[in-house]
């Protein structure tokens, strides 16, 4: 099935994601979406840091006030036992107490009626202040007056130095306060008797100068409970955290708002980085991080310094960011909202913008078809409307052109197939004479290289006979060297002869001696012997001389035996220098025969170096006549090799003409072919004709 060109480019289906009008709808949504995305999210990011800087300076407020507060509780308290037991009514108290203990004990009727009647006294004070147990200790530790005795350790005539309470956190200030004489808050701790947690204040009882005793006062749990746990500003999740050192460990000493039983119970190691372990070691400070739910909670961190905690003020940030999350919901449905209009807007000027261009696009494709009988036009003042009269300008240009084209390409078409002609014709008779040309230079470079050959062995050959001669006269030389050094070997061979005879001769003189040697060492035993037997005769005065004669004796065998040895090697030096003069004898007569066969062979030798210098001028003759006989054959062989190539670059020049001028016809063929499908009335007019 053939389809038209708008339908081969594809113009029926376009793609609407791809298309112009796709693209711009695109475009319009993501820059009103992405701006609209970045206005939002800094919107976001300025009300997110405005919003947490507002709850980060609440919670500072709050830790600041709740700080502020148990200073002042604290200060107060501390004001009010100094008011109270720097008086000289107390001073009394205390002295009439110690008194009346010490004379009839704790169980005494005058003691008991006393204590009642400073109870009653000391009531009011109690509750003036809100104190749940007032207590005065001597000044050597001893209770004196317990106003409430519930705690185990403070009954009258206990000692607070050495009884139960000697290691406590009580004992511990009562110690520090008698040593520095100033009013003191201990820690909270669990004392015996008492189910929850207690802390007292303590201030010296003083008469001028003296210590006279120990005011001990516990703090109101409530009181400092309503200030730390009061959530005014917090909202339904925020709190706040009250920790103590205890140890190594940190415990908490006020119920939470989701753990009422925390005070003492809830512990953590005091090595940390939690706000409450950094509020603990006195540091202040703001962050967003886990609390001890494992919620992240909005964070401030104080140190209260008269009661050495550490508070952590916080809130959740799901409800300090709940303003943020709402914004974030209406933003995003702002966004949502937004999508509706921008891409009805988009979608408007998209099918006003590409509606001229698909029809441009239309046209073009016609054109790209062959039908050049297409006018478009457009009565639009903007870029579209100028496109589209571009394009039919366009197509009249064409048609002009094509009509050329067709009238030129009948013209190419005989002119090439002239050129053809003749360049068959030109090919041929290059074809022949490049074959001769060819056969005559491999002619000629046989010759060369059988003369070049020629040359190269006769060189060989005067090489050789110069070697030849050279070896000859080095060979003469050598000989006459040796004939000399064979003549003198002779003379040398008879003078070892005369020698050889001479040590003969000193040989057997030396036996000679040796026999008479032989005969004195016979001579000289036979006298020992009869020494000794002399001696023998001489009984013990010829003793010394038996010894003398054995030693003469012994000397005499040793020298026959020497005399012995010598005799058999000068035997056998005799033998050996008799072999040797036998062969010296031998070897001078191969001497004199040397000499006579090198005398015979330097004769030869001259002969032959004559006939080798009569042979070296004729061969150097010929050398010289080979050698120009392959120079010229060499000079011939390179004029034909250069005719050779000019014949290869003719044939090659023809077989140019002949692929161009076969180029020229397919171009016209495929210019005439690709003209054939336009479709013009002009074009087809002077084409018949």
């Amino acid at each position: 099935m053939n389809l038209s060109l708008p339908a081969q480019l594809g113009l029926h289906r376009l793609n609407p994601r791809t298309s112009i009008g796709g693209r711009l709808i695109a475009g319009f949504l993501l820059i009103a979406l992405l701006s609209a995305g970045a206005l939002g999210w800094m919107l976001y990011g300025v009300s997110s840091r405005s919003l947490e800087a507002t709850y980060r300076e609440k919670l500072n407020l709050v830790a600041l006030r709740k700080s502020e507060a148990l200073e002042a509780y604290a200060n107060e308290l501390l004001r009010s036992v100094r008011a109270t037991g720097r008086t000289e009514t107390m001073v009394a108290i205390v002295r009439e107490l110690e008194a009346a203990l010490a004379a009839g004990g704790p169980d005494s009727e005058a003691y008991l009626q006393l204590a009642e009647r400073q109870r009653r006294a000391l009531a009011p004070i109690a509750a003036l202040y809100d104190f749940p147990e007032m207590v005065l200790v001597s000044g050597s530790g001893t209770v004196v007056l317990s106003l409430n005795p519930r705690l185990a350790g403070l009954e009258a005539g206990a000692s607070i130095t050495r009884g139960p309470l000697a290691g406590s956190e009580l004992g511990g200030v009562f110690e520090r306060v008698r040593t520095l004489l100033q009013e003191e808050i201990s820690d909270y701790a669990i004392y015996p008797g008492m189910k929850d947690p207690a802390a007292f204040a303590a201030g010296p009882v003083m008469d001028d100068n003296s210590v006279a005793g120990m005011l001990l006062v516990q703090l109101s749990n409530a009181q400092i409970r309503s200030i730390v746990t009061e959530s005014a500003g917090l909202g339904e999740s925020g709190e706040t955290m009250a920790g103590i050192r205890v140890g190594e460990e940190i415990a908490l000493v006020a119920p939470l708002r989701h753990d009422a039983a925390a005070p003492f119970e809830n512990r953590l190691p005091a090595a940390g980085d939690s706000a409450l372990q950094r509020a603990v070691r006195g540091q202040h400070g703001y962050g967003i991080e886990p609390d001890y739910r494992g919620v992240e909670s909005l964070q401030v961190w104080t140190f209260a310094p008269s009661f050495r905690w550490g508070l952590v003020i916080k809130q959740d940030t799901r409800e300090a960011f709940a303003l943020i999350d709402a914004q974030r919901r209406i933003t995003i449905q702002l966004l949502a909202l937004l999508i509706l209009p921008v891409g009805l807007a988009a979608w408007l000027l998209a099918r006003t913008v590409s509606r001229p261009i698909v029809l441009a696009a239309q046209a073009a494709a016609e054109v790209a078809n062959g039908d050049l009988k297409l006018q478009p036009e457009s009565n639009r003042n903007d870029e579209a409307g100028v496109l589209l009269r571009a394009l039919a300008t366009m197509v009249l240009n064409l048609r002009t052109l094509i009509g050329q084209v067709k009238r030129s390409s009948v013209q190419l078409t005989s002119t090439a197939a002239q050129l053809s002609y003749t360049a068959c014709k030109q090919e041929a008779s290059v074809a022949d004479f490049s074959s001769s040309t060819s056969q005559i230079a491999a002619a000629v470079h046989e010759i060369s290289a059988t003369g070049q050959e020629l040359v190269n062995t006769m060189a060989d050959v005067a090489r050789g006979i110069e070697d030849t001669a050279g070896l000859a006269d080095a060979g003469r030389s050598s000989l006459t060297g040796l004939e000399e050094t064979v003549t003198e070997l002779a003379t040398s061979t008879q003078g070892i002869n005369a020698r050889l005879q001479a040590i003969t001769e000193q040989a057997h003189k030396i036996g000679g001696v040796i026999l008479t040697i032989s005969k004195v060492a016979d001579q000289t035993n036979l006298l020992s012997l009869n020494a000794a037997i002399e001696a023998e005769k001489a009984g013990d005065y010829g003793h010394g001389f038996a010894v003398v004669a054995r030693e003469i004796r012994r000397l005499a065998d040793q020298t026959a035996v020497g005399a012995l040895d010598i005799e058999r090697m000068i035997s056998d030096m005799q033998s050996a220098v008799g072999a040797g003069v036998r062969d010296m004898e031998r070897f001078s007569e191969q001497v004199a025969r040397g000499v006579e066969a090198s005398a015979d062979t330097n004769r030869q030798l001259e002969r032959i170096i004559v006939q080798v210098e009569a042979l070296t001028p004729r061969f150097a003759e010929v050398n010289h006549g080979m050698q120009s006989q392959a120079l010229g054959a060499q000079q011939i062989s390179s004029a034909m090799l250069q005719l050779r190539e000019v014949a290869g670059a003719t044939a090659s020049s023809v077989d140019d003409l002949l692929e161009a001028t076969r180029q020229t016809e397919e171009s016209v063929d495929q210019l005439r072919l690709c003209v054939s499908k336009f479709r013009t009335e002009d074009a087809d007019q002077s084409t018949a004709t």
